[in-house]
């Protein structure tokens, strides 16, 4: 089993960017990931690495994904993990109401069916 989150980050943003036709998009993934799909990524993240955590930014405009004492989000490591917390309830409220770009065809769901159909299971878990 693999645990390099970082590489299956690297992974997913991939698979979007390579997807964008099906996805119905003009949207570029890296920019998707960092304005406003974060969170999205993190739920995508955490389907396959439960013992992740969400971490958000002091100013509630970014969060990121912690995984074995690193914080992680579109860009790989992050040099300043000290600007983030772990989220609460009401974090996860706030980010379910004010993150993502509300583009239908380009949801978590549809990327984990993404990632399923892939058959990368063995190297995830």
């Amino acid at each position: 089993m693999s645990n390099d989150i970082g590489k299956f980050i690297e992974f997913v943003v991939d698979l979007v960017r390579e997807n964008n036709i099906f996805y119905n998009t003009d949207i570029e993934a890296h920019y998707y990931f960092l304005n406003g799909g974060c969170f999205d990524l993190y739920k995508i993240v955490h389907h396959y690495f439960k013992n992740c955590r969400c971490m958000i930014r002091k100013d509630l405009n970014h969060c990121a994904i912690e995984y074995q004492g690193k914080l992680y989000d579109v860009n790989g490591i992050i040099e300043d993990p000290q600007n983030f917390f772990l989220a609460r309830k009401e974090d996860f409220e706030y980010m379910e109401r004010n993150f993502g770009l509300q583009i239908e065809e380009l949801n978590p769901e549809q990327i984990k069916n993404e990632i399923d159909e892939c058959r990368i299971e063995g190297i995830l878990y």
